[in-house]
């Protein structure tokens, strides 16, 4: 499968959670000697650009409102 070069590059795609580590793991993404995160609640969302980093960090506030996700959560609006 190739991916279309005019999809934008540099932001956020989605978001989930992390709701525990194990090892061994039987996904078959799992690659054997190695940690596995287990996710939930995996979203798409809207592209957000947003310049990455390495490592798992918290992410930052303006991100978060960027998002629409107050403390991890989806944000409730009214329509």
């Amino acid at each position: 499968m190739r991916l279309e070069r005019a999809l934008p590059l540099g932001g956020v795609v989605g978001a989930t959670e992390i709701i525990d580590c194990v090892r061994p793991h039987p996904s078959r993404w799992y690659a054997p000697e190695h940690f596995a995160f287990v996710l939930a609640n995996s979203r798409e969302m809207p592209f957000i650009p947003w310049r990455g980093g390495l490592s798992l960090r918290t992410a930052p506030p303006e991100l978060l409102e960027l998002c629409g996700l107050s403390n991890g959560h989806p944000v409730s609006s009214a329509v």
